[in-house]
């Protein structure tokens, strides 16, 4: 499975983001380990308490645990990879651990969040390398699950240029757009092209403006005037993109680019794009009721078998505690073993009835997930087509904007040629009367 991690603070943030319900089909807080408290945030608030007397900043270290958009891995395989992250680093199996289950769009996958502070040496846990050794561990858990690794684990020279971060997902999602759409139109207009010029004709025609950041870089405008950062849309280098676009000093603003976009994109224009998300979201909605209807009867599934577990395990408890006699009765079966015996078989008993509700869990899970997934097929087939739709409005729009910018330029020379005829009268009428203007052509 593909593991991605970081050091980071904020823990009111971190747990809202794990807790989150309404971006997610189901949300499980599978395990609190070492914590006083029996929830997220106050769990992750005695990690910050824990971090005051030192000097640590970033007192979690979050991992995301993603396996194969198509594979069902059990709850102990989770386990296993934290555990295997654990033995890559010194000291980390000792600490406070949090794993939480999110489950979306017919896949799932874990969050592990440690605390990094030592807090019998009252430091924290340095995590050096962590990217390498995240990687490490990465390809021994396909290796360990039987599970065929994507190219990009195997070498990440080979790994897909359209995946994203978050940042970018975020910004793509106020955008409305799809981010490896975005990518791949901007890595497509690189592709085809060898030179600045190239390079912004490319882009006007999927209605983007290369502009000049603010750091002096190259960004890409996208036509509702939102900047795209170049090195993270395309996934180049910096220095790959200077050696073929030279410096951008040359280019416009983005203030500037504004300013353009806001005479080009008349009300017509912005018309038509908004009917256009009109129509897609009530597209959407007949969807969206349908998967809305799924995950309330997935969650009520779950919260039926829930206390079903709860009430049986009652049941079962109680049973095993008649077998434990008081009295005079239960200082012979102290006297004799008996108690000992029988309270060893009510542990065995136990931890036999936990891992057969496990199973039941992971058994409804499973298909659940199957349910979700054949549903998301459809999801996906609305996707692609919607997504089509806004590439042929995106390059209808740059259509449009280059005929208005070839409307001002026509304007402007129009302006510029009448200028130059009331000059060219004005020195005419500056002439010594005497003095004779130029022939009339002749008539031929």
């Amino acid at each position: 499975m593909i593991l991605k991690g970081n050091q980071r603070s904020g823990g009111r943030s971190l747990a809202a983001h794990l807790a989150n319900v309404r971006d997610n089909d189901h949300v499980t807080v599978h395990e609190l380990r070492s914590f006083v408290s029996g929830d997220l945030l106050g769990a992750f608030l005695e990690i910050e308490a824990a971090a005051i007397g030192t000097r640590c900043r970033q007192p979690f270290f979050s991992v995301s645990l993603n396996p194969p958009a198509d594979a069902l891995v059990h709850f102990d395989q989770y386990e296993m990879a934290a555990g295997a992250i654990e033995a890559k680093f010194p000291g980390l199996s000792a600490q406070p651990r949090a794993i939480v289950f999110h489950e979306k769009e017919g896949r799932r996958h874990a969050h592990c969040v440690w605390s990094r502070i030592d807090a019998e040496r009252g430091r924290a846990l340095p995590l050096s390398h962590s990217r390498l050794k995240l990687r490490d561990v990465s390809r021994m858990l396909y290796a360990e699950l039987g599970l065929e690794p994507p190219a990009g684990i195997r070498d990440e020279r080979q790994a897909d240029p359209l995946n994203y971060d978050r940042p970018t997902w975020q910004q793509a999602k106020r955008l409305g757009e799809d981010p490896r759409d975005l990518k791949q139109i901007i890595r497509q207009a690189w592709e085809v092209s060898d030179n600045l010029a190239s390079f912004e004709a490319a882009l006007e025609r999927q209605a983007l403006t290369l502009a000049r950041g603010d750091r002096r870089g190259f960004v890409v405008v996208h036509h509702s005037g939102e900047a795209l950062s170049l090195t993270r849309y395309s996934g180049l280098k910096k220095a790959d993109i200077q050696a073929r676009l030279g410096k951008p000093e040359t280019l416009p603003t983005i203030d500037q680019v504004h300013d353009v976009l806001a005479v080009r994109m008349t009300a017509a224009v912005e018309h038509r794009l908004a009917d256009l998300k009109v129509v897609q979201a009530r597209q959407r909605q007949p969807l969206a009721a349908r998967l809305a209807a799924l995950r309330q009867a997935h969650r009520a599934g779950r919260l039926a078998l829930l206390a079903y577990q709860v009430a049986r395990r009652a049941q079962e408890d109680a049973h095993r505690a008649v077998r434990l006699r008081t009295g005079l009765m239960g200082l012979w079966d102290r006297v004799s073993g008996k108690r000992g015996r029988l309270s060893e078989q009510n542990g065995q008993e136990e931890a036999a009835s936990r891992l057969r509700d496990r199973d039941e869990d992971q058994a409804l899970v499973d298909t659940q997930m199957v349910d979700r997934r054949t549903l998301q097929q459809d999801v996906l087939a609305l996707r692609a087509r919607h997504a089509d739709e806004r590439r042929y409005a995106r390059a209808e729009l740059a259509v449009m904007l280059a005929m208005m910018k070839d409307s001002a330029r026509a304007q402007m020379q129009d302006h510029a040629a009448e200028l130059d005829k009331v000059k060219g009268r004005g020195r005419d009428s500056a002439k010594p009367s005497g003095q004779a203007g130029p022939a009339p052509p002749r008539a031929v």
